[in-house]
């Protein structure tokens, strides 16, 4: 059985600044479950967020979604709120991680489906930001704030990132300039995958190691200072 702790709480997430406001709220709690169960109980709060079929997502293997990303009716590089950004005034204050959700194509699958590898690295210095291997393929979302060392080793483990911390690193910038942003989601072949041994200065050697996958998707966002 796993002990579930009540997930940070993010009220009126506003990824698009109008009246279509994202509402996060979790009350405190302490509950018993198994894994399973917490899955099938959490997921809901993120499910009716979510637009699966707004493009031609309906023909991918995978499909990643976030409910603080806009990706359906924004821009091709939605801002993320700045909930999950850092401020470069106060860098050392932690930001929670944004949650994710994904889900495969039961009509095309092509292999066994063992674990999945989620990384987030910016595109234009390649910088891992956030790496989580071995998640359980019985899962299918990262709730709000499940980075920072809560997360169970039946859920997924993190690894370290390009900033030498084994957890989410805040995007954070002292400019006013818009900077791109990109996950990554694996779907691999083996219940287990390596990476202790990568360098993690930019993104390619983990891209490499990936590349036997059974296939991937991305999910694109922009931060702004």
């Amino acid at each position: 059985h796993l002990q579930i702790v009540s997930k940070k709480t993010i009220e009126d997430v506003n990824p698009r600044s109008n009246n279509n406001v994202i509402k996060t709220k979790t009350p405190k709690k302490s509950v018993t479950m198994d894994i399973e169960e917490q899955v099938r109980s959490d997921v809901g709060e993120f499910e009716g967020l979510i637009d699966w079929n707004c493009s031609s997502s309906e023909n991918q293997q995978l499909i990643l979604r976030s409910p603080v990303i806009d990706t359906c009716t924004g821009p091709k590089y939605p801002q993320m709120p700045s909930e999950f950004v850092c401020d470069p005034r106060n860098p050392s204050w932690q930001r929670v991680s944004p949650p994710v959700v994904w889900k495969l194509n039961p009509t095309n699958l092509t292999c066994n489906v063992q674990s999945y590898v989620l990384s987030l690295e910016n595109i234009e210095t390649k910088k891992v930001h956030w790496l989580v291997t071995d998640l359980n393929p019985a899962i299918n979302y990262l709730g709000l704030g499940a980075s920072g060392g809560l997360m169970p080793i039946r859920i997924g483990r993190e690894q370290f990132n390009s900033f030498h911390k084994a957890s989410y690193h805040a995007p954070c910038f002292e400019d006013k300039l818009l900077h791109l942003f990109r996950f990554y989601l694996y779907a691999r072949h083996t219940r287990v995958t390596e990476v202790a041994d990568l360098d993690f200065t930019n993104s390619t050697s983990l891209h490499e190691r990936l590349s036997d996958s059974c296939f991937f998707t991305t999910l694109d966002f922009s931060v702004t200072a």
